[in-house]
């Protein structure tokens, strides 16, 4: 199953800290607190834990502080004001991996 996380800053954008949060298409798929795996390259494995971030604490995200310089490294982070970068994730439900596939060039 192919999704779209979208980047967004853990404070705000000058905090440098960044987060992504989960397409609302997984809410109804993974829990609050549930622990995932991102794999963002061959080498790149992380394993975290989705919260509950804004709004209203209804909106699932994930953060990490290796994944939050694997985004600034990336240049994720750069994206003009309300336009946020979307990435593609597929995922694996075997073992709950979602494998990096690229970022979103299209709406």
């Amino acid at each position: 199953m192919k999704s779209t996380f979208t980047v967004q800053p853990s404070r705000n954008k000058k905090s440098g800290v960044f987060r992504l949060g989960l397409d609302r298409s997984l809410t109804k798929l993974v829990l609050k607190h549930q622990s995932i795996y991102l794999k963002l390259s061959p080498s790149i494995l992380l394993q975290v834990k989705i919260v509950c971030g804004p709004p209203n604490k209804k909106a699932y995200d994930v953060n990490h502080k290796d994944l939050s310089d694997w985004i600034k490294e990336k240049g994720f982070n750069d994206y003009p004001h309300g336009k946020p970068t979307k990435l593609d994730f597929q995922l694996d439900k075997a073992n709950w991996t979602f494998t990096f596939l690229g970022k979103k060039t299209s709406p």
